[in-house]
């Protein structure tokens, strides 16, 4: 029998975003450690005042300043807001800062975020990607 802290030390890297694929083996792992049954219901599907949404995973998100990757949001899994289009492009760093949520009081934590709209968003702990110690424009390239 796993203890507790095994089955969060093996759940815990996993992208459980909603629809996501480490969702669904989070789940699957689940169902080897408890006895539940699952109901699978179909995406764009409504269900109790909710539209089930697409599968989502992330590909790639990095924000590249000056030539370096200075995020990367597939190196944690609450990298990336999840249900965040795909976007490619250079933008301003004012434009940058409406799409990052982090928590100034912690620099290096990254706080989970949900928003329901359709824009693209990063949940940061990376103080390089708010440094306004160049003034080129960050290039952010985000695959779902």
């Amino acid at each position: 029998m796993k203890t507790m802290m095994q089955i969060l030390r093996d759940l815990t890297p996993l992208n459980r975003a909603v629809c996501s694929l480490g969702y669904d083996q989070a789940v699957d792992y689940l169902r080897e450690v408890l006895p539940f049954r699952v109901i699978s219901v179909p995406s764009s599907r409504e269900h109790n005042g909710w539209v089930i949404p697409p599968s989502w995973d992330v590909e790639e998100a990095r924000i590249v300043k000056d030539g370096r990757t200075v995020y990367d949001g597939t190196a944690h899994p609450l990298g990336v807001i999840g249900l965040s289009k795909s976007f490619s492009g250079t933008v301003s760093l004012e434009e940058l800062r409406r799409h990052l949520h982090y928590d100034h009081r912690h620099d290096d934590s990254i706080p989970c975020h949900y928003r329901s709209n359709s824009g693209a968003g990063v949940a940061i702990g990376d103080s390089a990607c708010r440094s306004e110690s160049s003034t080129s424009s960050p290039r952010v390239i985000m695959k779902s």
